[in-house]
């Protein structure tokens, strides 16, 4: 009887020990060295394929995207385990860093990472691969026009296009299972707005 005992005891798998500040160091120093490598190779692809748009290069960027997406999100999910720790505000603003490291999480599924990737590198080049052409046989890129109204025109009115907006409607569907990490950035008053109308109607008890 007391065999048996012992045996359920040592069956019973123990818990966790409940993470520490050391502990969210120690992770955090392994996520930033980890991202800051892999960061390294998505800026190389990056630079190159902006440089130099052709299948190749918009596949090394795109594959590096995708890796980098992966990793970040896998790390910003493994930091909620550190939640609601007592941390210095430098450790604190590094972990809220990590969680807004990519500005869309990436899927679980490899087939999807690699979907949404290509959508952003493709939507990427796009612009620098596009042509504007009088006829068939005059077609000027956007480098040979250089600066002045066709530049511009494309600069406001490149996300009108027909085959543009199906790729961007693709890349915006992909937002309804797996939400970006942060809002979109505000280039007006809004959110400040926001902020003023919340702190008046809190200090009238609303």
């Amino acid at each position: 009887m007391i065999t048996f005992f012992f045996s359920v005891l040592l069956a019973v798998p123990s818990r966790a020990a409940a993470p520490t500040a050391a502990d969210a160091q120690v992770f955090l120093g392994k996520a930033e060295a980890s991202l800051d490598e892999l960061g390294r190779k998505t800026r190389h692809a990056a630079w190159l394929q902006q440089t130099d748009i052709n299948y190749d290069s918009e596949w090394l960027a795109a594959d590096a995207d995708r890796v980098y997406a992966a990793e970040a999100s896998k790390l910003a999910h493994e930091a909620r385990a550190f939640d609601g720790l007592a941390l210095p505000v430098d450790i604190k603003r590094k972990f809220l860093w990590l969680k807004l490291a990519v500005d869309s999480p990436a899927p679980p599924d490899l087939k999807e990472q690699k979907e949404l990737s290509d959508a952003k590198i493709w939507l990427d080049s796009a612009y620098g691969k596009g042509k504007y052409c009088l006829a068939p046989d005059k077609c000027q890129t956007l480098n040979d026009l250089g600066g002045g109204y066709m530049n511009d025109f494309y600069a406001r009115e490149f996300w009108r296009f027909v085959f543009v907006q199906e790729r961007v409607g693709k890349l915006a569907r992909t937002a309804i299972d797996y939400p970006p990490m942060q809002d979109p950035a505000s280039f007006n008053l809004e959110a400040i707005k926001k902020q003023v109308e919340a702190a008046i109607n809190r200090k009238r008890g609303d």
